[in-house]
């Protein structure tokens, strides 16, 4: 199959992705929603939640991307959260870290 068009370059550019909550430093106890902003120029397939460099296999497809994340299968203390987000294309891009404190001793 052949075709006078032109085909489209390949797409490079990784998408965008911001925590908007919760703020770094913030304490946390029981099931916490991390809610975000992602864009990408051919548009974003889905985002996923990262603990301690790890993926948790929490994911959302769909805007407002929120995930909600259950702390009470951690210990209590300090942890770095980060959101990667996937575009359409396969490139992805992660969110700049946030530290967040789980403290569940109330709960």
């Amino acid at each position: 199959f052949t075709t006078c068009e032109e085909p489209d370059k390949e797409d490079t550019t990784p998408p965008e992705i911001t925590i908007t909550s919760p703020q770094n430093g913030s304490n946390v106890s029981e099931i916490v929603t991390i809610t975000c902003m992602a864009s990408d120029n051919k548009g974003v397939e889905k985002v996923e939640l990262w603990v301690n460099g790890v993926t948790t296999g929490i994911a959302d497809s769909t805007e407002p991307y929120s995930l909600d994340w259950n702390t009470t299968t951690y210990e209590d203390g300090s942890y770095s959260i980060i959101v990667r987000a996937y575009d359409t294309i396969g490139n992805s891009a992660d969110s700049e870290a946030v530290t967040l404190t789980v403290d569940n001793t109330k709960s």
